[in-house]
């Protein structure tokens, strides 16, 4: 059903460029094999990227841990109640000889041993910042100084390979800082014009004219009822039997908003979810039904979903990369908790993902390989694992064209991709 257009509403449309869609509620299956009878993978005809930023500080040593030899018992040490056990009903789930995962994270687990996931540890920018606004700025523009470029990463890459991207969420990220025309979904009720068909048809062709008659003055007018044609293009209401329930919790809600999109809109290729929470500095819980197993548990379960729905397409790759400012500080505070941090863990999953590994110089952490004696220290530029996830869509995009200023120092050669 639609629903009539309030007037703060429709305003908001306008100026801001945003919208909000009803979505449909499907199971993903697998609808169709990856690989031929020859092991080749199979051909479609766009690739999609999913950027998540988790917002906050999240804390990659609680995602990701050291689980021998001497940076084990150095993460012990300094993480009393905080450290991930290795025995127990919570004991963290193997990924290799030197590391395991959190067995909050066990939707994820199960993606790394079909070896479509991948970790990087030791990720960050080179630049020290435990400011929560200036780290997040800072990477989101692609940059590690203020001023060096007011386009986010993703607007630069768009400008050199147009494509077509959606912000899942009230606002549209810095990363897509410079655009215009990127819609941004919100809400999980529809919005259009009310009437039978001929009435809106009528009303939208009175607006064209009315807006059109107002020159520049009535572009932004023209801008919205372009975006509520392309809404209502996507099809996303199709009668009564096709309202399912939605999956609760927000986190699952933005994916499964985000599952739809990939498979009804044919030409979107990048899309963003802003996901807060993270900034743990009291009673972090990072296991059984702590605060941050709890939160790692719904992403990771929202993940699992997206993956198999992108599995379920007959038409993308989708490859989704999840990165935050900054980690967490090592040592636990007095509260049980852990400050801001450096260095972070990213991970990347897909399809295409030459995953089951730990990519990345591993710092390590003895108190001498720390960063300023407290942080994990960045070893792999966060640019450089982007850059990557970028030529997923568009091979020949360079450094050049997105991270002019990467420092090759901490841009290693890594095969993230089949």
């Amino acid at each position: 059903m639609t629903q009539v257009v309030k007037r703060r509403d429709f305003l908001l449309a306008l100026a801001g460029g945003f919208a909000s869609v009803e979505i449909l509620n499907s199971a993903a299956g697998f609808q169709r094999h990856l690989l031929s009878a020859n092991g080749d993978l199979l051909e479609k005809n766009r690739h999609v990227l999913l950027v998540v930023f988790l917002r906050g500080g999240f804390d990659g040593l609680s995602l990701v841990c050291p689980s021998s030899g001497d940076d084990r018992k150095h993460y012990e040490a300094l993480r009393p109640s905080l450290a991930l056990p290795l025995t127990g009903d919570d004991a963290i789930l193997k990924l290799d000889e030197q590391f395991g995962i959190n067995s909050s994270a066990k939707s994820l687990h199960e993606i790394y041993k079909q070896k479509r996931l991948a970790f990087v540890h030791g990720c960050g920018l080179p630049v020290p910042s435990r400011s929560h606004f200036a780290a997040q700025t800072l990477m989101e523009l692609g940059v590690t100084r203020s001023g060096a470029d007011n386009r986010g990463w993703l607007t630069r890459f768009m400008q050199k390979h147009p494509c077509k991207a959606a912000v899942i969420g009230p606002l549209r990220p810095t990363s897509l800082q410079g655009t215009e025309s990127t819609l941004a979904y919100t809400r999980l009720r529809g919005l259009g014009l009310d009437g039978s068909p001929a009435a809106q048809n009528q009303l939208r062709s009175s607006l064209r004219e009315l807006y059109a008659s107002h020159g520049s003055g009535g572009q932004y007018g023209l801008g919205a009822l372009n975006m509520l044609d392309e809404l209502e293009d996507l099809s996303f209401v199709s009668g009564p039997k096709a309202k399912a329930e939605l999956p609760t919790g927000e986190i699952a809600q933005k994916f499964a908003l985000a599952s739809q999109l990939l498979q009804r809109d044919q030409k979107l290729q990048i899309m963003t979810i802003d996901i807060g929470g993270w900034d743990t500095h009291r009673q972090q819980g990072s296991t059984g039904d702590g605060y941050f197993a709890k939160q790692l548990t719904q992403l990771s379960k929202a993940l699992a979903e997206f993956y198999h729905s992108g599995l379920a397409s007959t038409t993308a790759w989708v490859t989704t990369v999840v990165m935050s400012e900054f980690g967490r500080r090592v040592r636990e505070n007095g509260n049980r908790g852990t400050d801001h941090g450096h260095g972070n863990t990213m991970m990347v999953l897909g399809p295409r993902v030459q995953g089951g590994a730990v990519y990345g110089r591993w710092p390590g952490l003895a108190h001498g390989a720390l960063f300023e004696r407290s942080d994990l220290a960045v070893t792999t530029d966060v640019r450089s694992v982007l850059l990557r996830c970028l030529q997923t869509i568009s091979p020949s995009v360079s450094l050049q064209d997105v991270f002019v200023e990467i420092d090759k120092n901490l841009n290693p050669e890594m095969k993230l991709f089949i």
